[in-house]
């Protein structure tokens, strides 16, 4: 038996993160729809200088997440340092072995924050996603503030099945970089 499809574009498809400030600038993106990509957290748009006084002595937690492809996006501090870890580690004992977790940590630290060990965690970021929140992106304290503390800096969990980016509210660019409006 063969199987023939005429007109249909087929994917392997899979998750399609992104990292956006808003609904109309996407900083690191997975998939289309995406500007160059951002190395740091510099843009004086959405650059935090300093924890946010209701954020001031925060606790966060080592959780590891499961980032697949729900269709929920991550707004809360501890959400994105969980995002973080995961991106770091797929397990706790691969974590805290990692000098990446210490340098994060150190910050955390230096910045008036507390991380409370969590132990014999598991977590995974689809490997179509991972990289688009890594700690190199963190050059400085400011950089790690402005991803953890501003409230309109987002993770967006989707998937390339179904509406994605369907949040996003900016200029669209097709994979030839063309721009359009919907």
């Amino acid at each position: 038996m063969k199987l023939i499809r005429n007109g249909v574009f087929e994917t392997n498809s899979s998750s399609a993160h992104s990292l956006a400030y808003g609904t109309e600038y996407i900083l690191r993106g997975s998939r289309w729809y995406q500007p160059t990509e951002e190395h740091d957290f510099s843009n004086p748009m959405y650059r935090l200088d300093a924890v946010p006084d209701h954020y001031k002595g925060y606790t966060f937690y080592e959780w590891l997440g499961e980032f697949g492809w729900n269709g929920k996006y991550l707004r809360t501090p501890q959400e994105k340092f969980s995002y973080l870890l995961t991106q770091m580690a797929d397990t706790s004992e691969e974590l805290h072995e990692s000098t990446d977790y210490e340098t994060i940590k150190e910050m955390v630290e230096d910045i008036g924050c507390e991380i409370v060990r969590c132990n014999d965690q598991d977590g995974y970021v689809d490997h179509e996603s991972y990289g688009i929140v890594n700690p190199s992106l963190f050059k400085s304290k400011k950089d790690l503030i402005t991803y953890l503390f501003n409230d309109n800096i987002r993770v967006y969990i989707e998937n390339d099945n179904y509406e994605y980016q369907e949040w996003y509210t900016g200029k669209k660019t097709s994979l030839l970089g063309v721009a359009y409006d919907l």
